[in-house]
């Protein structure tokens, strides 16, 4: 059972991913607690996966990609930044096409928002926890290139919030169009962060607070309007960081450099050499 897990870790994953959380929007948890569900659930698949395939070992290796936090403080900055300049590109020119509404942002600012930076902090650690230590990590060692994990795995984080738009949800009445190029675009920059600074969860959980945290500077913009708009500026940042960082890098045609579980993460030409070795 354990090779097998292995061998087939991503696919194992995401389907077990998404049929839990399939359950939870049966079970019917309500408007608000099924997000918190959600957000759960890559975890304790991603803890469960790990513990059949790769015992106390791999577990102790996928907890350790939390604690990865000497990375540079550039990658704090760009954890950080880059989502407020999206969503600052966003705030700003949804106010320009009068897309602004006073009326719309008094209405959101309660007293909870100034806790939001603290109550989004875990849920996206546990997601970050599945989704890249995990998710990507089980790509990228089977030998795909960081682009190909980085488009399957937001491909299939969109999928799994698809339900979200069931009457009743937190997307009900949204455009749907927007959803993957927003988190595909999410998939680059998430991929980017934790495989560029060695596989470290919490860089890359940072980033994904940062992503939800930033969200109330567009608190007082047309919830549609916004909603396609939020989609076209991560795709098109997504498409300026795979341009400045290389393609070549996102292609694996270079050797991806990383301690993550203490050694490469093997690119196409590695992986292909090991399953045709004699």
């Amino acid at each position: 059972m354990a090779p097998f897990i292995r061998r087939h870790r991503l696919a194992l994953f995401v389907g077990l991913v998404a049929v839990v959380e399939a359950g939870a929007f049966v079970a019917r948890l309500g408007k608000e607690a099924t997000p918190f569900a959600l957000v759960l659930i890559p975890t304790v698949v991603a803890i469960g996966l790990t513990a059949a395939g790769d015992g106390i070992g791999g577990l102790r290796r996928l907890i350790g990609r939390v604690g990865r936090w000497r990375v540079g403080w550039r990658w704090y900055a760009a954890a950080v930044g880059i989502p407020f300049a999206a969503f600052g590109i966003v705030a700003v020119g949804g106010a320009a096409l009068g897309q602004f509404s006073s009326e719309r942002l008094a209405a959101n600012l309660t007293p909870s928002v100034v806790l939001l930076p603290l109550i989004v902090v875990l849920p996206a650690m546990f997601e970050e926890f599945g989704w890249r230590g995990v998710g990507v990590q089980a790509a990228v060692s089977a030998g795909h290139p960081p682009i190909w994990a980085a488009a399957v795995v937001g491909g299939a984080h969109a999928l799994i919030h698809v339900p979200l738009y069931l009457p009743g949800h937190l997307y009900d009445g949204l455009p749907i169009w927007p959803l993957p190029l927003m988190f595909v675009g999410f998939g680059v920059l998430l991929t980017w962060t934790y495989l560029r600074t060695g596989g470290s969860v919490l860089l890359a959980g940072l980033m994904h607070t940062a992503l939800n945290a930033w969200v109330p500077l567009t608190w007082g913009l047309d919830p549609d309007w916004e909603w396609g708009a939020r989609g076209v500026v991560f795709a098109g940042i997504g498409l300026v960081v795979v341009g400045l960082s290389g393609w070549a890098w996102w292609r694996g045609h270079e050797r991806i450099s990383t301690e993550i579980d203490g050694g490469e993460v093997m690119t196409p030409a590695t992986a292909h050499h090991q399953r045709t070795a004699p």
